[in-house]
């Protein structure tokens, strides 16, 4: 499911942030703070398409609401199980989930849900903004990304961004949080839209969106400590 591939990957993540590296150290938080944006990405777009997999019928909501959701047919003649069982990740894989606020329009749309708060929403932006840095600047300081962060006295085109463990760990604290919220209330709207009429399709489907291992709280917590630990290590002058 969606949820466990969110599990493994900030898993994955988390092992390799805990050896500590003489060589390539900076490489390697770079491309985790990039991976944990990406993983993201990844969740809420395939939670999407389960939802719509699950509940076909909410494609109606998202039509009525003036979104585009015609596919290519010949997309479809190549599945290799009914549609029903994939239409969603034919919809979802052309709609636009890279920002918090088109997320939220999203979700809104398909079951009145938002996934980000106000001030999830603008911590998730400082993510993504030291992201684009990384991804399309190399991590040099730019005017447009000092202007998003007006208290960093970097230089403009000569500074870049280090990137340190305590910031992967809180990136992926919020994005677990996010996803543990997103999936908690997508699944409450979901089972009150599906009401008695479900099938037992639809049960096995509602049944793999639970949260795997451990409550999503506890991650979040667990991953929060470890973000605290590294910043005393950071700020440590030895």
């Amino acid at each position: 499911s969606d949820v466990c591939s969110s599990d493994l990957h900030l898993d994955g993540i988390g092992r390799l942030l805990s050896y500590r590296r003489k060589h390539g150290e900076s490489e390697l938080l770079e491309l985790t703070y990039i991976g944990v944006v990406a993983y993201a990405e990844s969740f809420f777009k395939d939670h999407f398409a389960s939802i719509l997999n699950i509940y076909p019928r909410a494609i109606a909501a998202l039509r009525r609401n003036g979104r585009d959701v015609t596919v290519d047919l010949s997309d479809v003649v190549e599945l290799d199980e009914p549609i029903h069982a994939r239409c969603g990740f034919l919809l979802a894989e052309k709609l636009d989930f890279g920002s918090p606020k088109s997320v939220n329009s999203l979700y809104q749309h398909l079951l009145t849900v938002t996934p980000f708060s106000k001030d999830n929403a603008k911590e998730y932006d400082e993510v993504l903004a030291r992201r684009n840095l990384l991804v399309h600047h190399g991590g040099i300081y730019t005017s447009r990304f000092l202007k998003t962060m007006p208290s960093a006295a970097e230089r403009k085109f000569a500074d870049s961004l280090s990137v340190r463990r305590f910031m992967v760990y809180n990136a992926a604290a919020l994005v677990n949080d996010i996803a543990f919220n997103t999936l908690t209330a997508t699944k409450t709207r979901l089972t009150d839209e599906l009401g008695t009429d479900v099938s037992p399709i639809q049960l096995e489907g509602l049944r793999m969106l639970d949260w795997d291992n451990e409550d999503g709280s506890v991650r979040t917590s667990k991953l929060r400590s470890a973000a605290t630990r590294w910043l005393e290590i950071d700020q440590d002058p030895e």
